[in-house]
C-alpha cells in the first residue's frame, strides 16, 4: 500500500495497492488498486487469492475433495462474514469488531462451528476435537493514524466474545497449547502503538 498515491476521497491511483503471494518456486504479484477501488476493501484469510498460487499450494485439491466452505477463496465462511461485516464498518471501533469477529453460536454462517468465523476459535470444538487453533491477534490502523506517525492499534490472544483463552482451563490438546513463556490467561485489551 503506497500511502504517498492515496488522497482520501479520491479515486485509487493505479500502483496504490499491490498484493504479492508466493510458494515454493513460484511469486505472483500485481496491482490490484481497482479491485481495491471496486470492492472497498481486500480481505485475507490464509487462502491465496491467485489461481496458480491456490494450486500450486493444494487448496484445490482440498476443496474439491472437502468442498469450499472451509477451502474455497470466495467461498470460505471467513469470506462471507467478512464481505457481510465490512458494509457496516464506519470508524475503528467497528473495524476492531470485524477483525475479531466470531459469534459462532447465532451466526448462521458459523453453522455452530467456532472455526468457521473470522476470528476461529478452535479451542471452542467440543469434547476431544478442541485443538490451540485459530486467530491469535489482531491489528488495525487507519489514514489518520498513518499520517500521524505510522500509529496501529493491536489485540493479543483470541477473541474476547466468548471466555477469555485460559491455558489451565482449556480442554484443548496438542503441541501448541503449551505456554512456555506465554501468559496462562490471555484476557487483554487493544493497545495502541506509536513508534518514538
Amino acid at each position: 500500500l503506497d500511502m504517498k498515491l492515496y488522497t482520501p476521497g479520491k479515486p485509487l491511483k493505479p500502483d496504490t495497492f499491490w498484493v504479492l503471494e508466493q510458494n515454493p518456486g513460484l511469486v505472483i504479484k500485481e496491482d490490484q488498486s481497482a479491485h481495491l477501488q471496486r470492492e472497498g476493501y481486500w480481505a485475507s484469510y490464509n487462502i491465496p487469492f491467485y489461481p496458480a498460487v491456490y494450486d500450486a499450494s493444494g487448496f484445490a485439491r482440498k476443496e474439491a475433495k472437502e468442498g469450499q466452505w472451509y477451502w474455497g477463496y470466495h467461498e470460505y465462511a471467513r469470506a462471507v462474514i467478512f464481505k457481510r461485516l465490512q458494509a457496516g464498518v464506519r470508524d475503528m471501533d467497528g473495524m476492531k469488531l470485524a477483525m475479531r469477529y466470531n459469534d459462532y453460536e447465532t451466526d448462521p454462517i458459523s453453522q455452530g462451528n467456532p472455526v468457521y468465523a473470522i476470528a476461529s476459535r478452535g479451542d471452542l470444538y467440543k469434547g476431544s476435537a478442541a485443538q490451540c487453533f485459530g486467530a491469535i491477534d489482531a491489528k488495525v490502523s487507519s489514514y489518520s493514524m498513518y499520517q500521524n506517525g505510522r500509529q496501529v492499534m493491536a489485540y493479543s490472544g483470541p477473541t474476547p466474545q466468548q471466555q477469555p483463552f485460559d491455558f489451565n482451563a482449556t480442554n484443548a490438546t496438542g503441541m501448541m497449547c503449551k505456554n512456555n513463556g506465554l501468559p496462562t490467561t490471555y484476557d487483554f485489551q487493544w493497545q495502541h502503538f506509536a513508534p518514538q
